[in-house]
Parts: structure tokens; C-alpha cells; sequence
């Protein structure tokens, strides 16, 4: 059984974290444990496969939705260029935030703070590696913005892939059905 700490601050901190760690270029497998600190905050986060997620030693739970049939709140991390493929989404959001970390985002969809989180642009796996472990805890779904599994991707400083996540099955089906109907 393997397991990593992937920090929240970004691939430059996490290139160092290897660097030292593992004594040079690596890839890691996030299998089991996931920890994160959200400075701004000072919220804990910890995700353990199989025995859930928990933010400030509380269990995650996602919450419930208020508008049903419409995105309330849509997360981005989009450059310019490519926020067109997400614009069916913007389309039926009530509102967008764009918070400027992948970490961040994803750990707060995993407790429903966005209904559907979406990057358009590649990003690197490694830098939401256990940001999803924390969804999937929660029984969040990832994928890519085609629907396709992001479990199977290497999770080194490569490896980039788009990303579309919910905190549920239902939201990500939806959200999945808005992008498949623009195409």
C-alpha cells in the first residue's frame, strides 16, 4: 500500500515535495490517503480510501440542492481559449465562481459547495490527485469533459486531462447531458 500527502499550493510545491520525498523524478499513485490544508481558511482536509473524507475531522457530506434543472453555483478553471467548451454549462449556471485553485475547487465540490466543477483547459493530474480522492469519498464522479474515467490517467507532473466533477451521480449526469447536447 502506497500513500501521499499532495499539497494544495500547486505543482512547483508538489515538484518539490518529490523531489525531496522520493529522491527525484517519480510517479506517485494516490491509493490511499489524501491530506490537504486550505491556508486561507485553516480548513483540514483528509480523505481516506474506503473510510470517507472528513474537513475539520467532520464527516463530508455534499449539500443538498436548491434549484433543480439548472446549475446554481458552476466552478471554473478555464484560460480564455477555452472556456468556449464549457459555455453550454456557464449557459444554464445561476452563477460562476472561479477560485484559481484546482485543490480548492474540488474539495469544495466534493461537499456540494458547487453543483458541477469543470476545467476545459488540460490541467495536471498530479494537482487534483487528492482533491479526488476527497470527491470520490464523498461519492462525487469525475470524469473528462468527454465522460471518460480519470482514474486511469498517470498522476505525475505530465499528465493532463480536462475535468468534469459533481458531487453526485445525479448532478454529473446532467451536467454531462448539457455538454453532450451542444455537440
Amino acid at each position: 500500500m502506497r500513500s501521499a500527502v499532495l499539497p494544495l499550493a500547486g505543482t512547483e510545491a508538489g515538484r518539490a515535495a518529490l523531489t525531496v520525498g522520493a529522491g527525484g523524478d517519480t510517479t506517485i499513485e494516490l491509493d490511499r490517503v489524501a491530506e490537504s490544508v486550505v491556508l486561507a481558511t485553516g480548513e483540514h482536509w483528509t480523505a481516506i480510501r474506503n473510510e470517507g473524507a472528513r474537513r475539520n475531522g467532520e464527516p463530508v457530506t455534499a449539500m443538498r440542492r436548491s434549484l433543480a434543472g439548472r446549475i446554481e453555483l458552476l466552478g471554473l478553471e478555464s484560460t480564455p481559449r477555452n472556456l468556449k467548451l464549457a459555455q453550454p454549462l456557464v449557459e444554464r449556471a445561476a452563477k460562476i465562481r472561479i477560485l484559481g485553485s484546482m485543490a480548492i475547487s474540488i474539495a469544495l465540490t466534493s461537499a456540494g459547495a458547487f453543483d458541477v466543477f469543470c476545467a476545459p483547459s488540460p490541467v495536471r493530474v498530479f494537482d487534483m490527485a487528492a482533491s479526488l480522492l476527497l470527491l470520490s469519498e464523498t461519492g462525487g464522479v469525475a470524469t473528462t469533459m468527454e465522460g471518460e474515467a480519470i482514474g486511469n490517467l498517470r498522476c505525475d507532473l505530465d499528465s493532463r486531462s480536462t475535468l468534469l466533477c459533481a458531487p453526485t451521480p445525479e448532478l454529473h449526469a446532467e451536467a454531462m447531458k448539457i455538454l453532450r447536447a451542444s455537440r
